[in-house]
Formats: structure tokens, C-alpha cells, sequence
């Protein structure tokens, strides 16, 4: 029953939002996980079904950078990019896997993502049964 609930509140958000979910075959898994990353904590099951299709192993690469906090959003002329920093303290774009070169300035103005109250979150499981570990 649960699952049906989150299923249709799934819909919901995308129908009340707008959001375009893309074809797997024409997105990467590296996109699909920046999406979800950036989507609100509601719209973030919609993504990790979509997420689920792929059998890329980056998707683990990411998802263990995000929760130890190694993701940073940039935000730059009314955009944003997500960044990946390394233990190197190197930047790549989450999106596209490639090197970022940031300024000393962009980089301290790059804020750290971290999942809360998603289901990847440990606060996730009071709140809807169980979260993804």
C-alpha cells in the first residue's frame, strides 16, 4: 500500500511541477543522477526509479561522494552545475564526468549538497518506512 501511495504521489509532482523525466537511451546515468540530486525531496523517488534502469557503476561512485559530502552546487548566472570534488581536491562535473577548473573564488562559493530527508537519507525511514541504504 505504501508503494502505491509514493507511486501516485510520484505522478502527482511530475504532473504538477512539469518535470520531463528523459528516455533512458538518451540520458546518461551521470544526468539522470544530477536530476535527482537537484529535484526536490518529493520529486526524488520519480528519479530513483528512473535511476534504477541503469547498470552503470558510477551511479555508486556519486551516490557515495554525495553522502560524504563531496558534492558541491555552483551556482553561476542564473544556472547551476553540480561538482564532484575528489580527495585530490580536483572538480568534475557530475553531468558530464569531465574536469572543472574552478577559480579560488568559485570554489568557495561552491555549496555542499547533501541529502536530507530523501530516500537516500537515514531521516527518510521515520518518515516513510524505509530508506535506501
Amino acid at each position: 500500500m505504501n508503494l502505491i501511495k509514493r507511486s501516485i504521489l510520484a505522478v502527482a509532482c511530475l504532473a504538477c511541477t512539469g518535470l520531463s523525466l528523459r528516455a533512458e537511451a538518451t540520458a546518461t546515468a551521470r544526468e539522470v543522477f544530477a536530476d535527482l540530486i537537484l529535484a526536490a525531496p518529493e520529486e526524488q523517488v520519480v528519479w530513483v526509479e528512473v535511476l534504477s534502469g541503469y547498470g552503470d557503476p558510477v551511479i555508486s561512485e556519486i551516490y557515495a561522494a554525495w553522502r560524504a559530502g563531496g558534492i558541491y552546487t555552483l551556482e553561476s548566472g542564473g544556472s547551476q552545475r553540480l561538482l564532484e570534488m575528489d580527495g585530490e581536491q580536483a572538480w568534475t562535473a557530475v553531468r558530464t564526468g569531465e574536469a572543472v577548473q574552478l577559480t579560488e573564488a568559485e570554489a568557495s562559493s561552491a555549496i555542499k549538497n547533501r541529502p536530507s530527508s530523501t530516500p537516500f537519507s537515514p531521516d527518510f525511514a521515520s518518515s516513510n518506512g524505509k530508506a535506501i541504504p
